[in-house]
């Protein structure tokens, strides 16, 4: 599963079989001294997509994200072809949000 905060509100979107949607999340690792954010996105169809809805997701919010890691390509506007990953999350569960204190605030990630 990955845990990161969404970089921006939700786009929701048709398919064939129904609605879906997608977010990007912003994921921060940290390894000694180094720390990376990788930004990933993830696509919800289904039950899934009904998360959106059900969790309010706006951007900022912190989530875990469980699925499959897709590889899709397309053409892009200037004609070439595309390759990226893409996460199909089959579970998708908000954080409740945190009450900031005079204390600096902890990392989110403290732990993992």
């Amino acid at each position: 599963s990955l845990v990161g905060n969404l970089v921006a509100d939700p786009d929701v979107f048709d398919t064939k079989n129904g609605k879906a949607g997608r977010v990007r999340i912003a994921v921060n690792t940290k390894i000694g001294e180094k720390e990376e954010t990788l930004y990933t996105d993830v696509k919800m169809f289904g039950n899934t997509y009904r998360d959106i809805d059900a969790y309010a997701l706006v951007k900022g919010d912190r989530v875990s994200v469980q699925g499959r890691l897709v590889q899709e390509s397309y053409t892009n506007k200037e004609g070439k072809e595309v390759v990226a990953h893409v996460v199909y999350a089959n579970r998708v569960d908000k954080f409740a949000k945190r009450k900031k204190t005079d204390a600096a605030e902890q990392s989110y990630d403290k732990g993992f």
